[in-house]
């Protein structure tokens, strides 16, 4: 089965966003203020895992111009344990279509000034400064998608049902298992921490708890001071 890998480039280095990207955290683009989701447990705004554009081949999301939203609970300040399960409130995920999206970047709601928003990317990072939680949202560090890399998987499309069921899964050789790409992607099957929870979803992707980069990075002087020539 194909899959896709993100080639991404920090945004603290690309150029001002001007039209809808694929892109991780950071601010959504062209998202209605009422459309952004809260969180059922702290009830504070939730932050920007991804925004991913209709593909179709590698996210095919039934027509040209939808885009997939999806965000989770980031407030370092919450009891938001749940942030993992679908049914407790502390994330979200929607489809909205071409006709629905604005134009620009949206800040959350309940922002007065957007300059309040405590960004959290390298050379931004306050460890030792107090915050008033109920005035701070949190923005994860926005990474743009360049382009993706269509990868050909040993995995073969007659498979993907054995990766889906708990009781198959668990049959399957280790080492197969291993084979499986388990960074940041779209398509093929899932590399899973533990195991297949619903045999009734589709499985479109999945985002690993770290950036891998498949462009040079700039060093950390060169981060800290907001200088980067590359």
């Amino acid at each position: 089965m194909k899959y896709y890998i993100p080639k991404l480039q920090l945004g603290l280095f690309s150029t001002s966003q001007t039209s809808i990207e694929d892109k991780f955290d950071g601010l959504p683009w062209g998202i209605p203020s009422a459309s952004w989701p809260v969180c059922r447990s702290c009830d504070k705004t939730m932050s920007l895992i991804a925004q991913l554009n209709h593909h179709a081949e590698r996210l095919n999301l039934g027509r040209s111009g939808r885009s997939l939203f999806i965000f989770m609970c980031c407030n370092p300040y919450s009891q938001c344990e749940w942030t993992w399960d679908s049914a407790e409130g502390c994330n979200s995920s929607f489809v909205l279509e071409p006709e629905s999206l604005e134009t620009g970047i949206t800040y959350p709601p309940d922002v007065a000034q957007p300059d309040s928003a405590e960004i959290r990317f390298w050379g931004n990072c306050t460890y030792n400064q107090e915050r008033d939680p109920g005035a701070t949202i949190w923005i994860e560090t926005e990474v743009r998608v360049l382009g993706w890399l269509e990868q050909d998987g040993s995995i073969p499309e007659s498979a993907r049902s054995d990766f889906m069921s708990e009781s198959r899964y668990g049959s399957l050789d280790r080492e197969y298992i291993k084979s499986v790409y388990n960074g940041t992607k779209l398509g093929s099957v899932p590399s899973w921490v533990q195991w297949p929870q619903n045999s009734d979803w589709d499985f479109i992707g999945q985002f690993s708890d770290y950036y891998g980069f498949h462009t040079p990075l700039p060093n950390r002087d060169m981060i800290e001071s907001g200088v980067w020539i590359g």
